[in-house]
């Protein structure tokens, strides 16, 4: 029995990408960009590779892009489904494993954080970042 990484695999093959890829990067709206800027590049939505998470947020996420990069061959995940949205922690599972089936060695998730505590990263002149994070840790 084929499994979903493998079979997101055999579509990307059947779409022409053949090669070894060297570097993942899986990016949010915010870097979704990058993937414009890939040399040769080919994309599948994220529709067509089994397993993969429907992703809602915004035009132009929800493709998994591969091309070149300063003469390393990329694939990018752009978009991604999170936990706190969904409640599933599984659903990134299979484009993380479809990457390594592709033979990405190095992976790079870019992320957006923020706070709920407004007041966690302000500090006064005098005050040292270590001491306010380790006070923030108590909480």
């Amino acid at each position: 029995m084929t499994t979903q990484p493998e079979a997101a695999v055999e579509v990307l093959r059947s779409r022409g990408i053949i090669e070894p890829v060297e570097v993942g990067i899986s990016v949010g709206p915010q870097l979704g960009a990058l993937a414009e800027n890939l040399e040769n590049a080919v994309g599948v939505p994220y529709a067509d590779l089994p397993g993969f998470p429907v992703i809602e947020r915004s035009a132009g996420e929800g493709r998994l892009i591969v091309g070149m990069l300063e003469g390393t061959r990329i694939a990018c995940l752009q978009g991604r489904s999170h936990f706190y949205e969904t409640g599933d922690p599984t659903l990134m599972a299979t484009p993380l494993e479809t990457l390594a089936m592709l033979g990405v060695s190095t992976l790079l998730i870019a992320s957006t954080a923020g706070s709920v505590n407004a007041e966690a990263f302000l500090k006064t002149k005098e005050e040292d970042w270590g001491a306010r994070l380790r006070r923030d840790e108590t909480r």
